[in-house]
């Protein structure tokens, strides 16, 4: 009975290599110099804008207010769409205060 051969056969018989005494000389790959990405320049970064919680002109305070008139105005924010939030609505609101009454 005759045995076929099994698909993986050549693999096999390709890495099975006669010994010889004389070693085998290597011709050396050219190494390719490692290119360097072309120089970038450094543009100066626009500083973003500081968090408000981390500006140092700013300090949080607590202020006892209408549950509803907060509701009322957070809504009418919101729906006017200007990017205005409460901290800036009331310290628009309390500087224009404090202008009219320095006197």
């Amino acid at each position: 009975m005759t045995t076929k051969p099994g698909r993986f056969a050549g693999l096999v018989d390709g890495r099975k290599t006669p010994a010889t005494s004389e070693p085998i000389e290597e011709t050396p790959q050219p190494v390719e110099g490692t290119k360097r990405p072309p120089e970038t320049v450094k543009v100066a970064r626009i500083p973003a804008k500081v968090a408000k919680y981390k500006d140092p002109d700013r300090k949080n305070f607590g202020f006892l207010i209408k549950v509803e008139t907060n509701a009322t105005a957070s809504f009418l924010l919101k729906k006017m769409r200007n990017g205005e939030d409460m901290s800036d609505l009331i310290e628009r609101l309390l500087s224009e205060w404090i202008e009219q009454n320095k006197d």
